[in-house]
């Protein structure tokens, strides 16, 4: 991983961690990056970027991290609601 890809993979768990309690995993494994986050011993939320940029693809530059951690805050929203509220 290029220094570069590690700085933005880590300006992205710091504007995940200030919205989410868990323990907030980014890595990039080839071309891929992948988002885990442990809640609670039962939850377990795990996306691929692509993914979600293909999902909101007019709404996320790959560029702005706000928008991206605003998306992936947003799914992680819903995820939580059907698991435990529905």
């Amino acid at each position: 991983m290029l220094r570069y890809e590690f700085v933005r993979c880590m300006e992205l768990r710091t504007r995940l961690t200030e919205r989410i309690k868990g323990q907030i995993f980014v890595g990039k494994n080839g071309d891929d990056v992948t988002i885990s986050i442990f809640g609670c011993p039962t939850c377990r939320y795990q996306v691929n970027l692509d993914n979600v940029r293909s999902d909101n693809s007019m709404f996320i530059s790959p560029y702005n991290i706000d928008e991206i951690a605003n998306v992936i805050y947003e799914d992680y929203k819903k995820f939580i609601q059907k698991r435990f509220f529905i």
